[in-house]
């Protein structure tokens, strides 16, 4: 071989080596990183909505409760109302027939 030959195939190894390092570059840490983000973000947005959803449940279920309850008090007031007008009315009565007798 010449050393114009030498020269050439020297040229052209370097090429090579440098199109196989351009060929093996580093992982693009970025993208990565961004689709790694994105579904972190799908994940808590989609974790937020299913708290956001049985929060309202449970503020729905526990009104319901109330409401219940209340009403039950309501009644239960209702009631000892009727009561004490019918232990009044029996006071009244038993204070008569003692004065009949």
């Amino acid at each position: 071989l010449s050393p114009q030959e030498i020269r050439e195939l020297q040229a052209q190894l370097q090429e090579q080596h440098i199109q196989v390092e351009m060929d093996i570059s580093k992982p693009d840490l970025t993208a990565a990183l961004r689709d790694i983000r994105a579904q972190y973000e799908s994940i808590a947005a989609k974790n937020i909505a299913e708290a956001e959803e049985w929060y309202k449940s449970k503020v729905s279920d526990l009104t319901q409760a109330a409401n219940k309850n209340n009403d039950a008090l309501r009644q239960a007031k209702q009631e000892m109302l009727e009561y004490r007008h019918q232990i009044q009315s029996y006071t009244c009565e038993i204070d008569a027939l003692k004065g009949t007798v």
